[in-house]
């Protein structure tokens, strides 16, 4: 996302007319703030006042102090846009002089709509796009031709070549809450004219309703495709992008109006620290058409709506940089507990639940762990070992990652057979260098019978 920054009037809803100018600025991680020149309310709001005697006194209580400066909703136009703040807290004021400053941290900002008083923030549509997805559609519509010329006894010589750009048309699937999916398709052109001219394309997922739908909803099924192209290609696809369409938001042209685009930015917590560059199919764990196209896409966020709380717990492990090993773990097992119990109520032992996921994930996990029962009973002594603040082995930090990686697979493998995902897909997975990798170390982990005899002394 781009930083930018808006000097503009600032007001409560519901007082339009007490407006603070101000500046807003949006970093490029979506940090927001808010710097005042006046405030947005006094710093004597929610104080009471006592007289006795011709002497006034004030008394600031716990309770109006906290409540003093929390704002759930600042509204203002700044450059000729309106603005909705959401999740106003202040960080800062300044009195002296008779005269006040505030600076408030902004949640959450939507840049072209007002939403009044305890107006939900509800939208038809929601359009997102994030890195990486172009290389998992894998689909191009960019073309390039070169041109040679003869030269008589020599060799052709390149004197030009051409770039094109076509069209793909967009494609759907049905979404959760009688929404639609649908993936589409943008290009442009770029360059200074004189020393560069380039093309480019990206892909996006649009999530439109007929009525509104609440911004969680929305934000919910962008992150079961994000969490899916996330598995698909093994990388961090952090949005680059979230616009929304309501249908009050509009812009009149001629006799006709047209709904405008809201953009939103917040500090998201899926952030990418590299640049999507460049992603071959070989380093990817499957692509959008192995995965049945978009038929594909609807089975996913079917299966992931109904295991919405476990998935974010095990997509945590990969989007975080700094999450524990032992919590990595941690999140992957109690997910797999929970997703089977889902499945299967009773009272099973964890045990028993997990060799369940594993012989639904069928044979791509057994010949990434090999041994079943000995992988079974190492993420349960994990387990217990974390929960009880125990550490057996001087190497257990090294196993446990190697644990919870498998156990993030098993996860992921488990909820790719519950979509019906194509067989191509679990072959494509299991050629991925990482799953390769992985299952030398598990062999390390747990060596053969032959391999533990050929170790003793003879």
């Amino acid at each position: 996302m781009e930083a930018f920054d808006a000097e503009g009037r600032w007001w409560l809803p519901g007082a339009p007319d007490k407006t603070t100018p101000g500046r807003l600025v949006v970093t490029a991680d979506g940090k927001a703030e808010l710097s005042l020149m006046g405030a947005l309310d006094s710093f004597f709001a929610g104080s009471e006042s006592t007289t006795e005697n011709g002497v006034t006194t004030t008394h600031f209580t716990e309770l109006g102090m906290d409540r003093r400066g929390a704002y759930p909703r600042v509204i203002g136009r700044a450059g000729g846009k309106p603005y909705t703040l959401e999740d106003c807290r202040e960080s800062k004021r300044h009195i002296g002089g008779g005269y006040e400053t505030q600076r408030l941290h902004v949640g959450q900002v939507f840049r072209g709509v007002l939403f009044e008083t305890d107006e939900q923030l509800a939208f038809r549509r929601i359009d997102v796009e994030m890195d990486w997805m172009p290389f998992w559609v894998n689909e191009s519509a960019l073309e390039e031709s070169y041109s040679y010329k003869k030269v008589e006894g020599e060799a052709e010589q390149l004197v030009g070549f051409t770039i094109e750009v076509g069209a793909i048309e967009p494609r759907s699937c049905q979404g959760q809450e009688d929404a639609t999916v649908t993936l589409g398709h943008t290009s442009g052109i770029s360059g200074n004219r004189v020393t560069e001219r380039s093309l480019w394309q990206n892909f996006h997922f649009s999530i439109t309703a007929e009525a509104l739908l609440p911004l969680d909803s929305l934000l919910d099924q962008a992150s079961d495709l994000q969490d899916l192209v996330a598995i698909g290609t093994g990388c961090i696809p952090a949005y680059s992008s979230v616009d929304f369409r309501h249908p009050d938001a509009v812009i009149e042209i001629g006799d006709k109006s047209y709904e405008t685009t809201i953009e939103m930015f917040a500090q998201w917590q899926v952030v990418n620290n590299r640049a999507p560059d460049a992603l071959d199919q070989y380093h990817m764990y499957f692509t959008l058409p192995e995965l049945g196209g978009m038929p594909g896409v609807e089975r996913w966020l079917t299966v992931a709506a109904a295991n919405r709380s476990e998935l974010g717990r095990v997509m945590a492990t990969q989007y975080s940089k700094t999450m524990y090993v032992s919590d990595r773990l941690m999140n992957c097992a109690a997910s797999l507990e929970a997703y089977d119990r889902r499945k299967h109520a009773g009272n099973d032992v964890f045990a028993d639940r997990l060799t369940r996921s594993v012989g639904h994930a069928g044979d791509i996990f057994r010949e990434l762990v090999q041994d079943v029962e000995r992988w079974v009973k190492a993420v349960k002594g994990a387990r217990n070992d974390i929960a009880h603040h125990k550490a057996r082995l001087a190497n257990a930090s090294t196993d446990h990652l190697f644990l919870a990686r498998s156990a993030y697979l098993l996860f992921v493998l488990c909820l790719l057979r519950d979509a019906q995902a194509p067989e191509v897909v679990f072959e494509h997975i299991a050629e991925n260098p990482q799953y390769r990798w992985l299952k030398r170390r598990l062999a390390e982990m747990f060596p053969s019978e032959s391999e533990l005899g050929a170790q003793e002394p003879s």
